[in-house]
C-alpha cells in the first residue's frame, strides 16, 4: 500500500503543477458536490486499490508477464470503449493496438527462445 500511495502522490504533484499553470480556479469553483465524490472516489481507493493489485501480482509473475499485460491495458481500454460506450476508434488507434499485439507476440517468442 506505501508503494501504491507513493506512486499515487508522485503522479499527483508531477500532473498538479502544469494544471495549476491553467489558471482552472473558477472551473473548479463551479464544481458540484457530485463531482469531487467521484475525484476521491477514484483517486483514493479505486487507484490505491488498483496498484495494491498490481504490486501483488507482480509479486508472482515475471518482468515478461507483467510488460506484457501492461502493454495489452490499452488495447482493453479501447476495446471497452468501443462495445460498452459505443465509441469510434479512428485508423491509426486501430493500428496501434494492433502493433501493441505483435509486440506483445514477438516479446512471447522470445521468452521461449531464451
Amino acid at each position: 500500500m506505501v508503494h501504491a500511495g507513493f506512486v499515487s502522490i508522485s503522479a499527483m504533484v508531477l500532473c498538479l503543477i502544469p494544471a495549476l499553470l491553467e489558471h482552472p480556479w473558477a472551473a473548479i469553483a463551479a464544481l458540484p458536490i457530485s463531482d469531487w465524490i467521484a475525484f476521491v472516489w477514484y483517486g483514493s481507493i479505486v487507484t490505491i486499490v488498483a496498484f495494491a493489485f498490481m504490486f501483488a501480482g507482480a509479486k508472482r509473475c515475471s518482468g515478461y508477464t507483467i510488460a506484457a499485460f501492461s502493454g495489452i491495458i490499452p488495447i482493453s481500454s479501447t476495446l471497452f470503449s468501443v462495445t460498452i460506450l459505443k465509441e469510434s476508434i479512428s485508423m491509426y488507434q486501430a493500428a496501434g493496438c494492433v502493433l501493441v499485439v505483435f509486440a506483445t507476440f514477438i516479446i512471447s517468442i522470445q521468452k521461449k527462445a531464451a
